[in-house]
């Protein structure tokens, strides 16, 4: 699965050109790897996961939001 996410990231042009330019080829593609191995092993169950967190405590939603739990529920 991850080789498809890599995949599918690497398929948005306008955002890789320019990160490639900015950020250094592929830099992007292997930090998404390097954090989903990193919150894999947060998960102390896989090599590979994905993480979510509120990037605004003013956010979209009430305070008590938290759509993976209930994804998950």
């Amino acid at each position: 699965m991850l080789v498809r996410k890599r995949t599918m990231l690497a398929c948005h042009t306008s955002q890789k050109e320019w990160l490639d330019v900015t950020q250094g080829m592929d830099a992007y593609l292997d930090d998404m790897e390097k954090m989903s191995r990193k919150v894999g092993l947060m998960s102390g169950k896989y090599e590979f996961a994905e993480g979510w967190h509120r990037h605004s405590q003013l956010g979209f939603g009430p305070e008590d939001f938290d759509p993976i739990a209930d994804l998950l529920n």
